[in-house]
């Protein structure tokens, strides 16, 4: 079971909870990405590697974060330090922040780093009476300014709204929990879960691999004229999708795509869209 986890409701509740003593809530996190890297002296596009570590203070509201970035894939990675980065409360759940102008830098001082902003929201996943704290980032700056820089994930999950039109009937809309796993920076596997061409048709897990990804600002797009899916690693050429548009953007955190599914005979067009912060309802 997957539940949303507030995290203004846990400092706030963190930060009451003793009159003794301060109480302290700091969180220690990290992950592996890629990096959407825009180049504006020459257009150019690319997804990169990139590594990330927070030390989150939730009662103070400022965190540091380390970063392990590759500009361009013909060049070394390059190393920042950022301290005491401030957190506000977003009104839409958990925390944001920005620094206006030019970031002071503890390490990787030889380079220039502006307009850094995101958000931090977190969720949990209950198993067996255990809770799995998961944080989900959005992040985005600029290096020397000319590199815009926006973390994408390598396993992003989009939650949301799915439009499917039946060409002999009318639209019906369904909720959308899709995953995007890059397998590289050039190909990925979409999976959609609960998955459904019909009202009242059970619901299928299904999965299209192989498909192309190329570089966009702040994201990247798919597009591509047929894949077949696999349902419980079989394919079904019956359900071959055809003319498949996807575009991953804002940063990586939204999701829209479109494609045409042929099922029973009949061509639906579904669409769909979705951002990587979910929806109070599809907390479960």
């Amino acid at each position: 079971m997957k539940k949303l986890l507030s995290l203004i409701v846990l400092a706030f509740a963190i930060i009451s909870c003793s009159n003794s003593e301060d109480p302290k809530y700091v969180v220690n996190t990290g992950f592996t990405c890629y990096n959407s890297v825009s180049d504006e002296s020459d257009n150019t596009k690319a997804l990169t590697a990139g590594n990330y570590d927070l030390k989150i203070d939730f009662t103070n509201l400022l965190f540091d974060m380390r970063m392990n970035v590759s500009l361009r894939n013909d060049l070394s990675p390059v190393m920042f330090s950022i301290k005491n980065i401030e957190l506000s409360f977003d009104e839409n759940g958990g925390y944001k922040f920005k620094v206006p102008g030019e970031v002071f830098l503890e390490s990787g001082n030889d380079r220039k780093l502006t307009d850094l902003e995101g958000k931090i929201f977190a969720y949990y996943t209950e198993v067996q009476g255990f809770l799995q704290e998961n944080y989900i980032f959005e992040i985005s700056y600029k290096v020397d300014g000319r590199y815009k820089v926006s973390v994408v994930g390598k396993d992003a999950n989009f939650y949301g709204t799915t439009i499917t039109t039946p060409a002999n009937g009318k639209s019906f809309n369904s909720d959308a929990t899709v995953t995007l796993k890059l397998t590289d920076s050039k190909t990925a596997t979409m999976t959609i879960r609960n998955a459904k061409f019909a009202e009242g048709m059970p619901a299928m897990t299904m999965e299209v691999k192989n498909l192309p990804v190329v570089p966009s600002e702040g994201g990247y797009t798919i597009s591509t004229s047929n894949a077949i899916p696999e349902i419980g690693d079989k394919p079904y050429e019956q359900y071959a999708f055809t003319d498949i548009d996807i575009k991953v953007s804002k940063n990586g955190t939204e999701l829209s795509s479109a494609y045409k599914c042929n099922f029973k005979g009949v061509m639906h067009t579904v669409s769909t869209s979705a951002s990587i912060f979910p929806k109070q309802k599809q907390q479960n």
